[in-house]
């Protein structure tokens, strides 16, 4: 809103002067931006003093960092909806903050330790300028941009330490002219950190420089010089969320993908029970079945069984029928015989035996039992006579002597 506010005075400043001077006075278009020259530095700060050097500094992933191409579309959008209360904008429904953690994700910079603050104030402490007049052969060759790098006293190491602060000047200042020119803060955060071995907070430094430059380029349409620093940070916030959306994302799709995977299990779960179920039910009917089978062969044998059982009562009875009608004709024979008064001899049985195999019978059709083999038995036949009288005891003839031995 105030950026708002600061755009729409510039922009009726410029109308007042327009109307005063005339056409001439043109309304500036968008936004400048400054681009940085790339110096190339490697051959020097790629030898072992220089690295030595910046890694003391905590410098060596920064310069190492190569800058960002320039991307005008999203420059615009964050000058133009900036916001110097907070140094945040909206950028394409995110806001992004310009802070020492942004900075040093975007340009690798480091925080710094405690004790590491860089002071951008124009009165010098007795210390500090005890300190500059250690590093600097001549204070009186100040300049409004600095000292310059001919003029310093930093070490043994006098080419790394030039190449370095040149470095810093193309890099983390972003002066396109007069690159070998240092200012004052940063050759003391320099010597100070080196004789320290502290690191200075350089990610607030720049992002304090970035901060500045947009509130002034926002509302008098000046120059912008950290234009390139500025695309990168504002893709880094945009990359995060976009990686934040598709970690998101991947986490949802994780999450259905497991519900899925819960649901396929419960799926083949329930498939799996219900095929147990399934052959379970096909085993009892083979159960079922062969139960069946089994009676229906056993219900087969007992019907043969009893067909069988019923072939012998009905053989049994004619059996039966055919005794019955021997016994009749026997009985009828005997009371006809009765009848006429003819009654048999009286005879014994062993009499009757030895008859039955010595002589036959005397008149052939005489009806008498010899001819149907039956022995009469009846009250007339004296059984005593059946069986002989036992042969009288004799007593057992005597042992054969023996004679007496010869003495």
């Amino acid at each position: 809103m105030i950026a708002q506010q600061h755009q729409q005075q510039g922009e009726k400043m410029i109308k007042k002067r327009r109307k005063r001077y005339g056409a001439k006075f043109a309304m500036p278009t968008g936004f400048i931006y400054r681009k940085v020259w790339d110096v190339d530095l490697d051959p020097i700060l790629a030898e072992p003093s220089a690295r030595r050097i910046l890694a003391t500094l905590g410098l060596d992933e920064f310069a190492a960092q190569p800058l960002p191409p320039l991307d005008r579309s999203l420059c615009d959008e964050f000058l133009k909806n900036f916001d110097p209360w907070n140094s945040s904008a909206m950028v394409r429904g995110e806001r992004v903050v310009i802070d020492a953690a942004s900075v040093s994700a975007a340009t690798r910079l480091p925080i710094g330790d405690d004790g590491g603050e860089i002071s951008t104030s124009a009165v010098l402490t007795k210390e500090e300028r005890s300190a500059l007049g250690a590093i600097v052969l001549d204070l009186k060759e100040y300049s409004s941009r600095g000292y310059s790098v001919d003029a310093l006293v930093l070490g043994e190491n006098v080419e790394a330490w030039k190449a370095i602060c040149m470095m810093l000047m193309v890099k983390l200042v972003a002066r396109r002219e007069c690159f070998h020119c240092v200012p004052v803060e940063v050759l003391l955060a320099l010597d100070r950190s080196y004789k320290l071995g502290i690191k200075m907070r350089w990610a607030e430094y720049l992002g304090k420089m970035i901060a500045r430059g947009a509130k002034t380029s926002s509302r008098r349409k000046s120059t912008f010089a950290h234009g390139e620093w500025l695309t990168g940070i504002i893709k880094n916030k945009l990359g995060q969320q976009d990686q934040g959306r598709v970690e998101e994302n991947h986490k949802l799709g994780q999450q259905d993908r497991a519900e899925k995977e819960k649901e396929h299990a419960g799926v083949l779960t329930d498939k799996m029970v219900i095929a147990e179920d399934v052959h379970s039910s096909i085993q009892r009917k083979q159960q079922c079945d062969a139960s069946v089978q089994t009676m229906i062969q056993e219900e087969s044998r007992d019907r043969v069984i009893i067909a069988r059982q019923r072939e012998d009562i009905r053989l049994l009875r004619s059996e039966v029928e055919r005794g019955r009608a021997m016994v009749a004709s026997l009985r009828d024979k005997y009371l006809k015989i009765k009848q006429e008064g003819i009654t048999p001899p009286r005879k014994k049985i062993a009499d009757h035996d030895q008859s039955m195999d010595s002589a036959p019978v005397a008149a052939a059709g005489s009806n008498s039992f010899r001819e149907e083999l039956i022995a009469p038995f009846d009250e007339d036949v004296e059984m005593e006579d059946a069986f002989p009288p036992p042969l009288p005891s004799s007593p057992p003839p005597p042992l054969p002597s023996s004679p007496p031995p010869d003495r």
